[in-house]
């Protein structure tokens, strides 16, 4: 019958080009399977552990000194006051020293600022510019001696408006404002990105006898021009 010799032999040759069965190992196990981590119950109590500390020992900010306390209801409030209030008030901001980088810092700018040109002006703003700025990295690094403090050192604004403007007005009686004394703290500034400390000025009134500083709004109204025009703000 070669017919069906035929037809075995066919077959012969087909079983032979079978794949191989898979080892046991790539099997699939049809065994149960066993959770080792249970399924999270959304009703169990959840159970909040209290805070404590606020995170102060992460970020203690001792680098700028020790923060102020009270509400802040402007500069020099308690320590440039010609007479001593009876009482003090009970929401003055206690102004403390910061650290003693940025006093030191504080008291050589000031230092510089003694020193003016014919038309009143330091030499910062005769240099064109508001900000004092620290040396490049690059510059700090290849000094003879290297402290780590070098690269820590901030941005100063130096805001003294009636070096700019000579006729301040006085808010209060408008009579023309005189240059009484440097702010006797700096300010400190922080932005979206970085942070700076402002130096400033106290001026009084010969007239009135009132002492102010550059802040408030009603001292900037009398200038001819808003520092925020040319893209300072104070």
């Amino acid at each position: 019958m070669p017919n069906l010799q035929g037809h075995a032999l066919i077959q012969f040759l087909l079983s032979s080009f079978r794949p191989p069965a898979p080892p046991p190992s790539l099997q699939s196990d049809s065994r149960p399977t066993r959770i080792i981590i249970p399924e999270e119950d959304p009703q169990r109590p959840v159970h909040i552990e209290e805070d404590e500390g606020d995170g102060e020992e992460t970020a203690s900010g001792e680098g700028i000194g020790e923060e102020d306390e009270g509400e802040d209801e402007g500069d020099e409030v308690d320590d440039e006051r010609e007479t001593e209030p009876a009482e003090p008030a009970a929401t003055s901001r206690i102004r403390k020293p910061g650290s003693q980088l940025i006093q030191d810092e504080h008291a050589a700018i000031l230092s510089d600022l003694e020193a003016r040109g014919a038309n009143g002006l330091p030499s910062l703003y005769a240099k064109g510019s508001f900000f004092v700025h620290p040396k490049a990295p690059w510059f700090q690094l290849n000094g003879k001696r290297v402290t780590p403090t070098d690269l820590y050192r901030p941005r100063w604004f130096v805001w003294d408006p009636q070096a700019l403007y000579k006729d301040l007005s006085c808010p209060t009686c408008g009579k023309t404002l005189h240059r009484h004394a440097a702010m006797s703290k700096p300010r400190r500034c922080v932005d979206l990105w970085y942070s700076f400390w402002i130096v400033g000025f106290r001026y009084r009134c010969r007239h009135c006898r009132h002492p102010t500083h550059p802040e408030p709004p009603p001292l900037q109204w009398t200038m001819p021009w808003q520092p925020t025009e040319h893209g300072h703000a104070p």
